[in-house]
């Protein structure tokens, strides 16, 4: 009531929000490094009789893994996050709607000089749900998932001290779609002098909607 006069004097602001966000990390004596991560956010609001809320949660880690004696880093990524909204109409018919996905990355760099050579795989996956009651009373509710499975390679090659080159290729399967996609790409870049540069890529992109 100090600081916002027009405040309802009985329920105060019309809308509230906690967020909550933790990390942990640590590092090995021979450079590996780890990190674990969790959040979770709520915001509520309520104006001219509508009610919302959102939710949104998750956790994770990723690693970086260097072992004794190798020229190979070893990198580790998993997650996974839900998000979800829910709606109280003026007229008490809630409405919500919400995603949740996960993650998994295995990549590795191998190391040849001033060359590196990067390669992995990665698993996607996600889940939508929406679910609202129409003007005629009937509940409506609609829910897909996807997966998508991924591998990929890059090469780096640098000639001299001015160019670089970046030939890879990606290939996805879209599970849900039962398709699959070969992608082609390259990257190169000139150095010009220390201050200019040059940079220039194609490649083929999909993307599961």
């Amino acid at each position: 009531p100090i600081l916002y006069k027009n405040a309802d004097p009985e329920n105060g602001l019309p809308y509230s929000f906690n967020d909550l966000y933790g990390k942990y990390s640590f590092s090995g004596s021979n450079g590996s490094k780890a990190n674990f991560f969790g959040f979770r956010f709520d915001d509520n609001s309520m104006f001219n009789n509508l009610k919302y809320n959102w939710n949104n949660v998750g956790f994770g880690t990723n690693l970086l893994i260097i072992p004794d004696g190798s020229s190979t880093l070893i990198n580790i990524a998993a997650g996974f996050s839900n998000y979800g909204i829910k709606l109280t109409e003026a007229n008490g018919n809630p409405r919500s709607s919400g995603i949740n996905s996960f993650n998994a990355l295995f990549g590795f760099t191998n190391y040849f000089g001033k060359d590196d050579l990067k390669y992995g795989f990665e698993v996607v996956g996600f889940n939508t749900l929406y679910n609202y009651k129409n003007s005629t009373g009937r509940n409506i509710d609609q829910e897909n998932s996807n997966t998508e499975a991924s591998g990929y390679i890059k090469f780096k090659k640098i000639i001299g001290s001015r160019i670089v080159i970046e030939p890879g290729i990606r290939a996805v399967y879209y599970a849900s779609l039962s398709e699959s996609s070969i992608e082609p790409r390259i990257g190169a870049k000139y150095n010009v002098n220390s201050s200019f540069r040059l940079k220039g890529a194609a490649g083929m992109y999909s993307q599961n909607l």
